[in-house]
């Protein structure tokens, strides 16, 4: 497959920074589903730098560019993404 043919599969690679949060509360709960205790947590903020991988494939339809990817950060969140580019 060539970069400006009609079909073009590509991988990625890189790494990002992410921010996760945490909002300060929690339950517990018995084995039938009630609601057994609330408890109060600290509230906080962590941030890490992750690895990204992932595959794509680009479509040209007509002169337009069309990218679908599936990226997988780190070893637990995966994302599928469409979109094409914006020429300015």
């Amino acid at each position: 497959m060539l970069p400006r043919g009609r079909i073009s599969p590509y991988l990625v690679a890189g790494a990002a920074a992410v921010q996760t949060w945490s909002s300060g509360q929690g339950f517990y709960q018995r084995a039938d589903g009630s609601l057994a205790e609330y408890v109060p947590r600290g509230s906080g903020t962590r941030g890490d730098i992750l690895g990204i991988r992932g595959v794509g494939v680009r479509l040209r339809l007509g002169d337009r560019p069309i990218h679908v990817e599936y990226r997988q950060y780190g070893a637990h969140l995966g994302v599928y993404t469409l979109g094409t580019a914006l020429h300015f």
